[in-house]
């Protein structure tokens, strides 16, 4: 059965991805692919609520739909499922995706009269299409951990063990708990921003720890009977949260980095702000969004 506000949320997240990459050539300190000779900060006010939330948002949505893909396919058709729709795209479209920006790269830098960094002795590099790979990891350790616990616990105690973290997730101030692998990782990375992306295919703790985490969330909340219904009934509540704790932080941490005592503080709000967006927009979007649009369909099956 198709949920169509989960399409739309899906769909909404690929086009902000649009506007934030071209959005970030605009922003002063932070070199990108190609850099606009004009940088303004007024920028930062779209690029960091959107980093803020975007990601997690991809891999809760991700999470949901896994665990339904994987009750219906078994485990074996579930990882061909995802081999196919993320591995094969990942190399296939590698050489035009990652390959064909580098003459553009080179262009700019040329014009700027900066030195080019192409790195060194990382071996091959997803580059933007990073995130592919980290959700078939994502998918791999979820059908490892479900192996464990129907083998060490039984299938039946696994399910009520899920059950109980969804039931606490659902509950008022919920959004604590999602937050918790989020704050976690960007202590773990020493940062009080967003989680950096991978460079390579080896696994990084920081960033596995958050996607796998939101990836987690998606999961035990699609087999939680009135999940959506509680984020549908609490999204004032969450957005307005979320809009209080960004405004707070682009204020008064903006761009700049955060170390010492201080760094777990603004992890936290941070994080919290982070799983404040996903749940209020995706409360929003199955409370007002609930009819079948062929665009948004096509926009969500194309977000991979």
């Amino acid at each position: 059965m198709r949920l169509h506000g989960l399409d739309a949320i899906r769909g909404g997240a690929l086009l902000l991805g649009i506007v934030l990459h071209g959005l970030m050539p605009f922003l002063p300190g932070k070199p990108w692919l190609v850099n606009d000779i004009v940088k303004t900060p007024a920028v930062l006010a779209a690029i960091g609520p959107i980093h803020m939330f975007r990601m997690a948002l991809f891999l809760f949505i991700a999470g949901w739909f896994g665990s339904g893909s994987l009750a219906r396919r078994g485990t074996l058709g579930y990882l061909r499922d995802r081999a196919l729709r993320l591995v094969v795209p990942l190399f296939a479209f590698w050489p035009i995706a990652v390959l064909g920006l580098v003459p553009f790269i080179v262009l700019d830098a040329r014009r700027a009269g900066r030195p080019l960094d192409v790195g060194g002795g990382e071996g091959f590099t997803p580059g933007q299409l990073w995130f592919l790979w980290v959700l078939f990891e994502c998918a791999v350790v979820a059908v490892a951990v479900a192996w464990v616990l129907r083998r060490s616990i039984g299938a039946e105690h696994a399910a009520s063990g899920v059950a109980v973290v969804g039931r606490l997730l659902i509950a008022p101030g919920g959004v604590l708990l999602a937050a918790v692998p989020y704050a976690a990782a960007l202590v773990l990375q020493g940062s009080a921003g967003g989680i950096r992306e991978p460079t390579t295919l080896v696994p990084e703790l920081a960033g596995l720890v958050r996607y796998l985490g939101a990836f987690a969330v998606g999961w035990a909340l699609s087999v939680t009977p009135g999940s959506l219904d509680a984020l549908r009934a609490r999204v004032g509540v969450h957005l307005g949260v979320a809009v209080v704790l960004t405004l707070v932080h682009l204020l008064v941490v903006g761009d700049r980095s955060v170390s010492g005592p201080a760094l777990v503080g603004w992890a936290v709000l941070f994080a919290v702000a982070s799983w404040c967006w996903v749940f209020g927009l995706t409360g929003a979007a199955v409370r007002w969004l609930t009819r079948e649009r062929f665009w948004v369909r096509y926009l969500a099956d194309s977000s991979y």
